[in-house]
This record gives structure tokens, C-alpha cells and sequence, in this order.
């Protein structure tokens, strides 16, 4: 049984305007990163003629918004990843799946450079196949690490998930793609995340059995119990190189459902602080935290107390800047959202709350101080905007 959380009154309120997207069409919220120069949000814009990836870039106070386009994508397209290139950086990268043009692969990755001035580059469109899932990417101010989600053909049954790594140099230049996700288990839903000192690769993994399984099913038209589902790491040098061989390191009983993972330097030295929801070990689910280390070790799972969960994934709360304050959060049992204020390890340092306040928005990037910036998705159309909330420790 997952332990119970003390309640505590909400710690937020809004402390500045709203900031409109400016935008037609209903507004789709990616991942959030910052450096000290800046913030950087990946969206997707819908549309009836069709949908757009872009970033909003604010400056480090959330003051001002500017949304710039990359091009269209796909429908249904997950919202561009995007990294800057270091804490002090005024450049960052974006992953979106564009959409193919014409001499270009049918299907693939644009590997996009933006400034905090507003200005971008197609660096790069990466073939990665047409059976390619999600990606992701990570950056210091020489490298870039993008991974992603891809199948490998099999003798006999389906083809298992795989995922790959490949890098790019300051000038945009591709350098060696290889397999980082080991053979025997069907892998997917790739993350990394690091900085020049190490990048770290996280990702869920299956047996094959369960993978066959489960496809079976889907493609039977019935409803089968989800099979074991588990976390597995690896540490990378700035050429995606393995520096060790990957590890599992949440249970293979486990039932993951979802994860997030961030970047958090401790006194130097780069960790990856992971929180996963699992469901199926307890009515409802439960969630749970753990940091690994640039060696590739990592600590073992420690469960995070809650009232309870309601629908859809944890997430991590984080900042560049020294004063901003990292938070745990998630839905409730009433859908509300909840924030747990934790240390730069991932572990709690005081008991999680429930903010009414934030109603439908959802917490994105840890500013200066004890603000969040949240996303609040349209009521009507063309109304999608962005928030800052002070939030007390």
C-alpha cells in the first residue's frame, strides 16, 4: 500500500498576468526547458488546415511570449523537444517531426536551432525510418544527443522496439547512429537528458512475450491485463557512446505506466531524477522517485506519498537558475493538480498540496524564487496562455 499524504493548505496563487498565445487554433503543451537566458516551451498549433510545431521563448521572468513556427507537421504530432545548449545559453534545439518535403525522407526528424532572439535554422532532418515512435533531445554547447524510438525486424513474430542515439556537433553535422536499448526485451518511450559533464538515456522496456501479447490483443479487438513494464538507464558520452552497459532499475515485476525524468546538478556533478507512475501493484497506482548517478548507478525506487492519483502522468518541476526551487507534480483523485516540494536529490522536503488554483493549468518550469510557469490550455478557441504562479515552500 502506498503511503498517505499529510494535507496541507494550497501553497499558490497567480502573480502576473496571463500571456496569450496570440494564436488561432487550440494550443497542444510540450516539455518546458530554461537556462539563465531564457525559457523555451514546445507546442503544437491545431488548425483545420493543418497543424504547426513551434517554441515559445520568454525571457527568464516569464514577462514577454514570442512564438516561433518551425513548420507542419503531421497530424497528431507530439509537441517539439527542445534543449538548450547549456545553462548560460542563449541558443537551444528543437526535435519536431516535421512534415516530409520534397527530395527530403518520407518520414524523419528536423533537428531545429533557435536563438532567444527569435531567429531559427533547420540544422538537420534525420531519416529515421517510417516505423520511428518518439524522440527526444539533450544538449551541451558542443553536442547534441537526440534518441528516439525505433523497431528492429525479427526471424519469427512481430518487430521489437528498439532505441537509437545519434549525435550532432556544434555545426549541425550527424555523426554515428547506433542501438543503445538491449536485445532480448521490446523497449520504447525514450528520454534523455545530461549536459557536457554526462547525458543520461532513460526508457520503458517489456519483455517480447508481453510486447507479442499485447498486439496480439490489439489487433484481436480484446482486452488483455498489461504485462510487467519497467525502467532501464544508461549513461552516454557526448559522442552517445554507452559508458557501461544499460541497467533496469525499477523492478521487472514492476507496471510502469508513466515517467518523467530531468537533469538536476548536485554539488557539480550532473544526476537524472526520475519519477514514474506505476499502476497495477495498488488500487489507483502509485508513485515512485529515484536519482541515477553519472556512474550509471542509481538509487533504489523510495514510493512518494499521495491522497491517491487521478488520470495522467507525474512530472518534474525544474529550473536552470540556482534559486529555482525543483517540485513533484501531479493529478489527484479530484483531477486537481498536487505539488510536492522536493531537494535536488528528488527527496520530498515537505508534505505535497493540493492547488486549486491552477485549475486546468498545468506546471511546466520552475522560474527564480518559488514561481512556476503553467500552461493553460484553451476553453475557447484561440485563448491557450501562460501563467506564472507563486508557489511558497
Amino acid at each position: 500500500m502506498a503511503p498517505q499524504a499529510v494535507a496541507v493548505p494550497a501553497r499558490c496563487r497567480p502573480s502576473q498576468g496571463v500571456l496569450p498565445m496570440g494564436v488561432r487554433g487550440d494550443i497542444e503543451f510540450g516539455d518546458a526547458a530554461s537556462s539563465s537566458l531564457g525559457l523555451a516551451i514546445g507546442v503544437v498549433r491545431q488548425a483545420p488546415e493543418g497543424d504547426v510545431a513551434a517554441v515559445a521563448l520568454l525571457p527568464p521572468d516569464a514577462s514577454t511570449l514570442r512564438l516561433v513556427e518551425l513548420g507542419p507537421v503531421l497530424r497528431d504530432a507530439p509537441a517539439p523537444r527542445v534543449a538548450w545548449r547549456g545553462v548560460d545559453s542563449g541558443e537551444l534545439l528543437a526535435v519536431a517531426p516535421l512534415a516530409p518535403h520534397e527530395g527530403g525522407p518520407p518520414h524523419g526528424l528536423a533537428v531545429c536551432r533557435l536563438r532567444n532572439d527569435g531567429s531559427s535554422t533547420l540544422l538537420q532532418r534525420l531519416d529515421v525510418g517510417d516505423d520511428w515512435a518518439s524522440a527526444d533531445v539533450a544538449a551541451s554547447s558542443q553536442r547534441a544527443i537526440v534518441v528516439w524510438e525505433g523497431s528492429s525486424a525479427r526471424s519469427h513474430g512481430p518487430p521489437r522496439g528498439v532505441i537509437r542515439v545519434g549525435t550532432l556537433d556544434a555545426e549541425g553535422r550527424v555523426g554515428e547512429t547506433r542501438e543503445i536499448s538491449p536485445t532480448g526485451e521490446d523497449a520504447e518511450d525514450p528520454r534523455v537528458v545530461g549536459n557536457q559533464s554526462a547525458f543520461f538515456a532513460v526508457w520503458a522496456a517489456r519483455r517480447i512475450e508481453e510486447a507479442r501479447a499485447n498486439a496480439q490483443s490489439a489487433s484481436a479487438e480484446v482486452a488483455s491485463e498489461p504485462g510487467p513494464r519497467w525502467l532501464e538507464a544508461v549513461v552516454l558520452d557526448d559522442r552517445g557512446v554507452p559508458l557501461g552497459a544499460a541497467r533496469r532499475i525499477t523492478p521487472a515485476t514492476a507496471y510502469l505506466a508513466s515517467f518523467d525524468v530531468q537533469l538536476q546538478p548536485v554539488r557539480g556533478a550532473a544526476s537524472a531524477l526520475v519519477v514514474a507512475r506505476m499502476d497495477g501493484a495498488s488500487e489507483g497506482g502509485e508513485l515512485e522517485r529515484l536519482r541515477i548517478r553519472a556512474d550509471g548507478t542509481s538509487d533504489a525506487p523510495s514510493q512518494i506519498p499521495t491522497d491517491g492519483l487521478g488520470s495522467g502522468a507525474p512530472a518534474l518541476v525544474v529550473g536552470a537558475l540556482a534559486t529555482a526551487m525543483p517540485w513533484v507534480t501531479w493529478a489527484g483523485l479530484r483531477e486537481q493538480v498536487v505539488l510536492l516540494p522536493v531537494d535536488v536529490t528528488g527527496s520530498p522536503a515537505g508534505p505535497p498540496s493540493d492547488e486549486d488554483a491552477f485549475a486546468a493549468a498545468l506546471p511546466l518550469v520552475a522560474l527564480g524564487g518559488s514561481k512556476v510557469l503553467a500552461a493553460i490550455p484553451a476553453v475557447l478557441p484561440g485563448a491557450a496562455a501562460l501563467r506564472v504562479f507563486s508557489c511558497s515552500r
